[in-house]
């Protein structure tokens, strides 16, 4: 399952609900329990919401779209990023 946990893809949501834990930027209990289930079950999360090792890498492994960008550009690719996960 590991392996596959690195490459399975990611729902918006999903991704989100991973950056969120792993920045700890939100409360678990404030993200969407279909998220929580998901990356749970893939192994990417504990039974307390916390990142596993695999989750670890499955977050080190996401593409920054803000890092990508150059100069004034890094503000506007950060929120077209959120503007696509908004709107799925």
């Amino acid at each position: 399952m590991g392996n596959r946990s690195l490459k399975a893809p990611l729902s918006p949501s999903e991704e989100l609900t991973l950056r969120r834990i792993a920045l700890a930027i939100t409360s678990p209990d404030e993200m969407p329990a279909t998220s929580l289930t998901r990356l749970r079950g893939m192994k990417l999360l504990d039974d307390a919401n916390r990142l596993t090792p695999l989750g670890r890498e499955r977050y080190a492994n996401l593409e920054r779209p803000a890092a990508k960008a150059k100069g004034d550009d890094a503000e506007a690719a950060l929120l077209d990023a959120l503007r696509k996960v908004a709107r799925s």
